[in-house]
């Protein structure tokens, strides 16, 4: 088992939804469903904590990632 996020956080809460079919906009509108946050944070929360998962190798980008020389 390995604990990413503190439980309850936004970020441990909006991961379950986390899947090749939710863009950042719907992410993002669930997020301010749930937190109390306006739209332009929101989208930035989420795409930060994508790119957190890119680098921690728990995500990719649908297009792929590019070959690294």
């Amino acid at each position: 088992f390995i604990s990413l996020f503190p439980m309850q956080s936004a970020a441990h809460v909006i991961f379950q939804f986390f899947n090749k079919d939710l863009t950042i906009g719907e992410l993002s509108k669930s997020l301010r469903i749930r937190f109390p946050m306006g739209e332009e944070e929101s989208q930035l929360f989420i795409r930060g904590l994508f790119l957190f998962l890119v680098e921690e190798g728990f995500a990719y980008p649908s297009a792929g990632v590019p070959d690294h020389a």
